[in-house]
């Protein structure tokens, strides 16, 4: 499984688990929705970031990913509160954004 895949599992998992409040659904959604541009913008190949802009803006998306899956793991084990888990996620969401800020207008 890549990195993003089990990015994207993370937030369905948030989206479905029952002890996650409407906010985390909310955010987790909002997650899927951004996923689902930065995949298709990348197949796209329509990009005009220079080879080493397209690596930074990469490298930048795998640490959010990464920190997702932990934070996910931590509310699961129980070391993270729901509204830990709350700002986590919205700070994935907004920094995700900021590297598609043409989602917010498509």
């Amino acid at each position: 499984m890549t990195q993003r895949s089990g990015a994207f599992g993370v937030l369905l998992k948030i989206a479905e688990d029952e002890h996650t409040s409407w906010r985390a659904v909310q955010l987790a959604g909002q997650g899927i929705a951004l996923y689902a541009f930065a995949n298709r913008a990348m197949a796209s190949g329509k990009t005009t970031l220079s080879g080493q802009e397209l690596a930074h803006k990469l490298i930048a998306e795998e640490e959010l990913l990464e920190d997702l899956e932990s934070d996910w793991r931590s509310y699961e084990d129980g070391d993270l509160s729901s509204d830990d888990l709350v700002a986590r996620l919205e700070a994935f969401v907004s920094g995700f954004r900021e590297h598609y800020p043409e989602e917010a207008n498509s």
